[in-house]
């Protein structure tokens, strides 16, 4: 079974609390990125079944402008 962004990040930080801020961070961005491309595939999966929405469009209001 294919892991999602929230498990990885979860085996990767773990209750490591010594971990560096900057280590923290670069994990961090990387699970983020993994969500956004796991959105993606939900979206695409919506195109087959006739659902036209623009996920780039969709991400950037819903996401990056809360940033």
């Amino acid at each position: 079974m294919k892991q999602t962004a929230v498990e990885w990040f979860e085996d990767q930080v773990g209750h490591n609390s010594l971990m560096a801020l900057k280590e923290w961070n670069e994990i961090f961005e990387k699970a983020k990125e993994m969500e956004k491309e796991e959105m993606r595939a939900i979206f695409a999966m919506g195109m087959v079944n006739g659902i036209n929405i623009d996920f780039e469009q969709f991400y950037k209001e819903t996401y990056e402008s809360n940033n």
